[in-house]
Protein backbone atom coordinates (compact mmCIF):
# COMPACT_ATOMS: atom_id res chain seq x y z
CA UNK A 1 0.00 0.00 0.00
CA UNK A 2 1.46 3.43 -1.20
CA UNK A 3 1.44 6.59 1.37
CA UNK A 4 -1.53 8.21 -0.84
CA UNK A 5 -3.31 5.29 0.03
CA UNK A 6 -3.22 5.06 3.61
CA UNK A 7 -3.68 9.39 3.45
CA UNK A 8 -7.13 8.34 1.49
CA UNK A 9 -7.95 5.73 4.30
CA UNK A 10 -7.62 7.94 7.20
CA UNK A 11 -9.43 10.88 5.53
CA UNK A 12 -12.28 8.57 4.49
CA UNK A 13 -11.97 6.83 8.27
CA UNK A 14 -11.92 10.14 9.66
CA UNK A 15 -15.06 11.71 7.76
CA UNK A 16 -16.94 8.70 8.35
CA UNK A 17 -16.54 9.02 12.46
CA UNK A 18 -17.39 12.50 11.68
CA UNK A 19 -20.76 11.93 10.27
CA UNK A 20 -21.74 8.91 12.57
CA UNK A 21 -21.36 11.16 15.42
CA UNK A 22 -22.62 14.62 13.48
CA UNK A 23 -25.71 12.67 12.28
CA UNK A 24 -27.47 12.73 16.60
CA UNK A 25 -27.98 16.67 16.06
CA UNK A 26 -30.34 16.33 12.92
CA UNK A 27 -27.88 18.64 11.59
CA UNK A 28 -25.71 21.28 11.56
CA UNK A 29 -25.83 25.13 11.15
CA UNK A 30 -22.91 26.19 9.00
CA UNK A 31 -22.31 29.34 11.00
CA UNK A 32 -21.62 27.13 14.67
CA UNK A 33 -19.69 24.08 12.04
CA UNK A 34 -16.65 25.39 13.35
CA UNK A 35 -17.57 24.63 16.85
CA UNK A 36 -19.10 21.19 16.11
CA UNK A 37 -16.07 20.25 14.24
CA UNK A 38 -13.58 21.50 17.52
CA UNK A 39 -15.43 19.40 19.78
CA UNK A 40 -15.41 16.07 17.40
CA UNK A 41 -11.68 16.45 17.11
CA UNK A 42 -11.32 16.69 21.23
CA UNK A 43 -13.58 13.71 21.54
CA UNK A 44 -11.50 11.52 18.92
CA UNK A 45 -8.14 12.57 19.74
CA UNK A 46 -9.23 12.13 23.51
CA UNK A 47 -10.11 7.89 22.69
CA UNK A 48 -7.10 8.17 20.48
CA UNK A 49 -4.81 9.40 23.37
CA UNK A 50 -6.52 7.59 26.07
CA UNK A 51 -7.02 11.45 28.16
CA UNK A 52 -9.60 13.59 29.31
CA UNK A 53 -9.85 16.72 30.37
CA UNK A 54 -11.93 18.14 33.57
CA UNK A 55 -14.85 20.77 32.49
CA UNK A 56 -12.67 23.76 32.78
CA UNK A 57 -9.75 22.31 30.45
CA UNK A 58 -11.67 21.31 27.67
CA UNK A 59 -13.07 24.60 27.33
CA UNK A 60 -10.00 26.30 27.38
CA UNK A 61 -8.56 24.03 25.10
CA UNK A 62 -11.64 24.47 22.58
CA UNK A 63 -11.18 28.22 22.72
CA UNK A 64 -7.65 28.17 22.01
CA UNK A 65 -7.88 25.87 19.20
CA UNK A 66 -10.80 27.85 18.29
CA UNK A 67 -8.84 31.59 18.18
CA UNK A 68 -6.40 29.26 15.75
CA UNK A 69 -8.44 28.00 12.98
CA UNK A 70 -10.20 31.59 12.75
CA UNK A 71 -6.75 33.51 12.81
CA UNK A 72 -5.70 30.55 9.77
Amino acid sequence: MSRGQRVVQGVNSYHSRLKTWIRRFNGVATKYLLNYLVWHEYLDESRRLHYTLNAQELFSTALSTMLLLRAA
